[in-house]
């Protein structure tokens, strides 16, 4: 009669938990074990930009195991570097970032040759009417605004990939 009641659903595919447990075996692959398909291909990099370590946390584990190399950066800075270092197959970018924000961070992306190009997906907490205008504007790709929906972001992320 007293204190509270959660329900935790955290995403799962069974094929993939198999070939991860395959693989830690140190067992040869076998037909039962079908490789990851060309759309989570581990060799596809996606450059994740946020300041928020839980945020970090969760979103690289969860598109590590879908299969991408994920790439970490803090601050617009080191997303500058690590995207014209590594031209990743896509960028996941906070909008609310310590020193230059998501939003020049992404201005400064577009303008250089080597990324302009490059899909990028703004993700922003303070969801205000006219966020996603701005962070289009900018020169974002898509939006999406936190807290979101995971599948929601994996079918973003794919969409653009296979653009």
């Amino acid at each position: 009669g007293r204190g509270s009641c959660f329900t935790v659903t955290l995403p799962w595919a069974e094929e993939q938990a198999a070939i991860r447990k395959h693989e830690e075996s140190g067992s040869v692959a076998s037909a039962s074990f079908p490789a990851l398909s060309a759309q989570t291909s581990p060799a596809l990099q996606i450059l994740l930009v946020d300041d928020n370590l839980d945020a970090q946390w969760l979103l690289q584990e969860y598109l590590q195991f879908q299969g991408f190399q994920v790439l970490v950066a803090n601050n617009g800075l080191d997303a500058l570097h690590l995207a014209t270092s590594h031209l990743p197959a896509i960028i996941l970018m906070d909008v609310q970032l310590p020193g230059m924000d998501g939003l020049e961070t992404i201005r400064q992306l577009r303008s250089h040759e080597s990324t302009a190009t490059i899909p990028i997906i703004a993700l922003t907490a303070l969801a205000m009417r006219g966020d996603r205008d701005r962070c289009l504007a900018a020169g974002a790709t898509d939006y999406l605004s936190k807290p979101m929906n995971l599948q929601q972001l994996l079918d973003k992320v794919r969409h653009l990939i296979s653009n």
